[in-house]
């Protein structure tokens, strides 16, 4: 593993907010994907093009190690970190990664030309989800207990139509999240102790989920006449994320029940025809805010991936045309 230590440009915008721009270290470009409670930061580094991407843990105190050639997805509270490694008989399977040793977690019993399965989430107390070749050559959502990996399958009603499963979120109770694919929809589900079930909305949408906090409440999106819609699950009540009036996906949510993600909105100025262009939006309160709304003029934020605690955010934003990491401190 490579490590280095970088510096950083630090701007400092008005209601009290700070976004540092994490830069491309050395590439031509970055994005950020997690953010653990200590302040440790997950991502992905283009060293020389898009296929030569290196993914990164950076420190609080901005040190980095390279974790090549390890692909991660979530870190947790203790820095262990969920993804995918390639063993020696050229597969791939998942693993966790912590502190330089990698630990392969197993299988499902299937492979898929060379995919055997990949960690997607990680929690505080030696568990991970995601998903994984069958023997029958379906994907499911595993959850890992510590020991070995479960085969969560998929919703009773489901069953007939041998859909594809597949885990986007866990917690510490070992609630699991994520979206099964049949009858050519996706349908959100929770697994919770043994049971797993839809919690789509009684209107037929087509859904994701995407994460869920300690309290059970779960972020993700929605298919609703034709649009998407950001989605708040608590308590059994669905609440709308809208930035935009096109698309929006929520992505991660907090401990106190923040929310961030990406929606599709209009580029300002525009005088004719226009493509949106991607924001990343603050739910809280019940209130969405545009982080465009507090970062400097030379930031374009447009995807916000994880937030811990603090309230700390990660993501990528478009600096001078390249795709940087940032961190937004509030």
């Amino acid at each position: 593993m490579k490590t280095l230590i970088l510096s950083l440009f630090i701007c400092s915008v008005s209601l009290g907010a700070e976004v540092i721009d994490l830069g491309t270290f050395g590439g031509n470009g970055s994005y950020a994907s997690d953010i653990n409670d200590s302040g440790q930061i997950l991502g992905w580094s283009w060293i020389d093009d898009a296929d030569n991407a290196h993914a990164f843990v950076r420190e609080p105190n901005g040190e980095v190690t390279f974790l090549y050639p390890f692909r991660p997805y979530a870190i947790n509270n203790a820095g262990k970190i969920a993804g995918v490694i390639r063993a020696q008989d050229g597969r791939l399977y998942p693993a966790i990664y912590d502190h330089g040793t990698i630990t392969i977690l197993g299988s499902l019993g299937g492979v898929d030309g060379n995919f055997v399965g990949t960690a997607i989430a990680i929690n505080d107390v030696g568990g991970a989800a995601g998903y994984a070749v069958t023997k029958a050559g379906d994907y499911h959502a595993f959850l890992f207990d510590g020991t070995s990996m479960i085969d969560l399958g998929c919703t009773p009603d489901a069953n007939r139509a041998s859909p594809n499963t597949y885990a986007s979120g866990l917690n510490n109770s070992g609630q699991v999240v994520g979206f099964q694919t049949y009858k050519g929809q996706g349908h959100a589900f929770l697994y919770d102790h043994g049971k797993m079930r839809s919690f789509n909305s009684p209107i037929p949408w087509t859904a994701a989920a995407f994460g869920i906090n300690n309290s059970g409440q779960i972020v993700g999106y929605a298919i609703k006449g034709g649009v998407a819609h950001g989605f708040l699950f608590s308590q059994g009540v669905f609440s709308d994320i809208m930035l935009g009036d096109t698309y929006s996906v929520a992505r991660a949510i907090n401990e106190h029940g923040q929310v961030v993600g990406l929606a599709y909105v209009k580029p300002a100025f525009c005088l004719a025809l226009c493509y949106d262009v991607t924001h990343a939006f603050l739910f809280q309160n019940g209130l969405v805010f545009d982080l465009n709304d507090l970062a400097p003029s030379n930031l374009e934020v447009n995807w916000a991936s994880g937030i811990n605690v603090k309230g700390q955010i990660v993501g990528s934003a478009i600096v001078n045309g390249e795709q940087h990491a940032f961190l937004f401190n509030p």
